[in-house]
């Protein structure tokens, strides 16, 4: 659905074609067309964005991005994604997807040239621990991008190492390195460019082969496995070093200025926070950002602004969080700041309920 979603908006802004969407009658796939925005971006006219962007709405929701800056807050959001979705993740696996979602949407802006950007949907299959994420665009195509006429040659090309000039970031690298990633890991990785297919999996040497029906642009397909041990050292590698990327997503977006500190603001979630659902997804973010805090320091949670939780979130979060841990590492690990006395209320309410209950 992606690349045709891709297409379509291309038509429509560049060549002046409206689309009609007929929505299907099936109740669930009706609801998925409208959750994702496929429907949105095929029939604007019709549909709307839903105005709702918490964190499960924005399972597969399709985003599109056309500059830097939207670039970068569609990065965020997928990372957010897996933080609230996945639990047991370790930083050198939030680092990869970083890395591989930064490389190849940059991929889109830099050498596509696509008059209508990029989209990326990404998804979470809790379970299995992966996270697939696809991103298409409608710009000249790889093969005119390498100059290289022969479609399959330029797609096999396209996953070598050496394609950048930039040896100290790496930057440039992004098939080959999201690749490795995805392969490594047990995964799968698929390019389809103009009239050539590239797929690879677990690890195994690529395939690639003529296309049917062209796709006049590029699509990327990468699913990975987060379970994988160090996949960062294993799968990015350049010139035969290691490549760990200095400013990832938890650097830039958990950390103090200090750096000392990693820091979750629960202001900036205080409006989706009327569910367990929601709740639930905040719990496994706080789980994937304490694999991230080292040892010997706390996650501090912060509660400015914050004057009001509900009483099921603050089970379904802090509740359930002391039940798992118990209280030495509850207290050991996490640090509530900035908090009101009817806040605190709520919370240790949550944790005395959640104590007794367990003692029945």
């Amino acid at each position: 659905m992606l690349p045709l979603v891709t297409q379509l908006t291309h038509f429509r802004e560049n060549k002046d074609v409206d689309f009609t969407l007929i929505p299907p009658k099936r109740e669930k796939l009706n609801q998925l067309f409208i959750n994702t925005h496929w429907a949105y971006w095929i029939d604007p006219d019709h549909f709307s964005k839903t105005s709702y962007d918490g964190p499960l709405h924005l399972h597969r929701v399709a985003l599109r991005f056309s500059n830097a800056e939207q670039q970068y807050q569609a990065v965020n959001k997928v990372m957010d994604i897996l933080l609230n979705s996945m639990t047991g993740l370790n930083r050198e696996h939030l680092k990869a997807l970083d890395w591989s979602l930064n490389e190849i949407t940059d991929n889109v802006l830099s050498h596509a040239k696509s008059p209508v950007g990029g989209f990326i949907q990404a998804s979470t299959y809790s379970q299995s621990k992966r996270v697939e994420f696809i991103v298409a665009d409608a710009g000249i195509g790889i093969p005119e991008s390498l100059k290289i006429s022969n479609h399959e040659k330029a797609l096999l090309e396209a996953i070598k190492e050496g394609i950048t000039n930039n040896k100290e970031t790496n930057q440039g690298n992004g098939l080959f390195g999201s690749q490795r990633v995805a392969s490594m890991s047990g995964g799968e990785f698929q390019i389809h460019s103009c009239r050539a297919s590239l797929q690879s999996k677990q690890n195994n040497p690529p395939e690639v082969t003529k296309q049917k029906i062209p796709y006049p642009g590029t699509v990327v397909q990468c699913l990975m496995d987060c379970t994988s041990p160090r996949l960062l050292e294993e799968a990015l590698r350049f010139n035969n070093k290691p490549h760990d990327p200095p400013f990832d997503f938890i650097e830039r977006e958990y950390t103090d200025q200090s750096g000392e500190h990693m820091i979750l603001h629960m202001n900036e979630h205080l409006k989706y926070l009327g569910s367990r659902e929601a709740g639930a997804a905040l719990r496994n973010k706080i789980f994937s950002l304490l694999s991230c805090v080292p040892p010997d320091k706390k996650l501090r949670i912060d509660f400015s602004g914050v004057s009001v939780i509900s009483s099921s979130v603050a089970d379904e979060v802090f509740g359930m969080l002391f039940q798992e841990f118990g209280p030495m590492t509850f207290m050991s690990r996490l640090e509530l700041t900035g908090i009101d006395s009817t806040v605190r209320g709520l919370i240790d309410r949550a944790i005395l309920l959640r104590t007794l209950n367990s003692k029945r």
